[in-house]
């Protein structure tokens, strides 16, 4: 089982998201994964959850009367959470994969697995056991 955190140091609160998954993982002989197959899987993964869900806003979705008065009284209402936003462009996988191995080798994020921090993308880590990994953006700071 992996379990993902994403972080971003620009926000008051750290911890974005924490979620459990299963994610494919090629593994060699010996138990080992690269971090850059790691990054890969995890890239490819949330790839396709992001289109499930774009597929799932264009399903007609119908209000109870609470979420109709409630909409009401905050004077929206709201049928789906993409309302507001156009059908999304068709998402690359391929680049996607390619623009996040870039972004990791520039030292735009850390990646900690097990509370290690993964500098090369090619350094070898244990998949026969739990991860824990936890994604940081970092983000310039003003006049930096």
């Amino acid at each position: 089982m992996i379990t993902i955190s994403l972080k971003s140091i620009a926000r008051k609160e750290a911890i974005i998201k924490e979620k459990p998954v299963e994610i494919d993982v090629r593994i060699d002989q010996q138990g080992f994964t690269s971090a850059r197959d790691l990054i890969s899987s995890v890239v490819r993964y949330e790839v396709a959850a992001f289109r499930e869900r774009n597929e799932e806003s264009k399903i007609l979705r119908t209000l109870t009367a609470q979420q109709i008065e409630e909409g009401r009284d905050a004077g929206k209402i709201i049928i789906t959470a993409q309302e507001d936003t156009p059908d999304q462009p068709p998402v690359n996988e391929n680049r996607a994969v390619k623009t996040a191995l870039q972004a990791f080798e520039d030292g735009l994020f850390y990646m900690l697995v097990n509370n290690k921090n993964i500098r090369d993308p090619e350094e070898l880590i244990p998949a026969n056991q739990d991860l824990h990994i936890i994604f940081i953006k970092l983000t310039a700071l003003e006049g930096g």
